[in-house]
């Protein structure tokens, strides 16, 4: 009988052993992979108001909604804009839009067909509820969709992966109606002669000098660009530093060439012109 038992507890022991590493003492690391896995926007977030002193899952994904939040803001959505997100991920920016905001259509456009369907199977309910609202796969310079087409456009940390960019601004600029508002939030360079020295990061990338010269160029207006690393930066760093998943990646090298003046986060605005009809 008590060979029984002992066998009983070793075997016990043998099954949870591996899931004890991963609760911890108080369960904060199970919750996090739990709510990270489900709920995580990736994207590096932003901080201000949150306390950076204990970052729990819950602060890491309010981040990731609150960068969403700066831009949708920025955006300026009425009930009969139609959205284009860019560049949408896992797509649960259109939750944020659904619940907070409002929008007659949604569009969700990635590259990544995986991605894609992904974003379909996290937003199910959502897409089940609201048909105006769905994912496609595409590519950021060779917009799927007809002229005039949309009234927002808008993207979230994927602008610095577009090559060429000015090829995402024309089609952008193409989409959009008279009047439509296009929204970017990226790491750009700070100067054009610093791309060469974020080669480490990533083999190419865009300076804030090109986005308003490709802006301009294709005729947009009140160009607004904000930087705002300060608020962005820091926390994803702080948090990082304690993540399994982040802990030795090399995206914690954007705070270096940040604090090296290299780059800095920024959320650009502009406005396509509505056209004077000449009598």
């Amino acid at each position: 009988m008590i060979n029984k038992i002992l066998k009983y507890l070793i075997l016990t022991l043998l099954i949870i052993t591996p899931f004890l590493s991963i609760l911890g003492k108080d369960g904060e690391n199970f919750k996090q992979n739990v709510l990270s896995t489900e709920n995580s926007f990736s994207n590096f977030g932003y901080w201000e108001h949150i306390d950076l002193t204990k970052i729990r899952a819950e602060e890491r994904i309010e981040s990731q909604k609150n960068l969403y939040r700066y831009v949708l803001d920025h955006l300026e959505l009425y009930d009969d804009d139609k959205v284009l997100e860019v560049g949408s991920g896992r797509g649960l920016s259109a939750q944020i839009i659904h619940d907070e905001y409002t929008a007659d259509k949604y569009v969700g456009l990635d590259a990544s067909a995986s991605k894609t369907e992904n974003a379909k199977k996290l937003n199910q309910k959502l897409l089940e509820s609201e048909k105006t609202y769905k994912y496609l796969v595409g590519r950021a310079e060779n917009l799927p969709f007809d002229n005039a087409s949309f009234t927002r456009v808008f993207s979230v940390e994927a602008a610095k992966h577009f090559y060429p960019f000015e090829r995402f601004v024309s089609e952008s600029e193409r989409v959009l109606k008279q009047n439509g508002k296009i929204v970017i939030a990226s790491i750009f360079a700070k100067n054009n002669d610093d791309s060469n020295s974020l080669k480490d990061l990533q083999s190419s990338i865009t300076s804030i000098d090109a986005v308003h010269k490709a802006l301009k160029a294709k005729g947009f207006v009140d160009i607004h660009i904000e930087p705002i690393g300060q608020y962005v930066f820091e926390g994803f760093d702080k948090w990082s530093k304690n993540s399994d998943e982040y802990k030795n990646h090399p995206v914690k090298l954007w705070k270096k060439a940040y604090d090296d003046g290299l780059i800095n986060y920024y959320v650009i605005s502009a406005y396509k012109p509505v056209e004077l009809i000449r009598i």
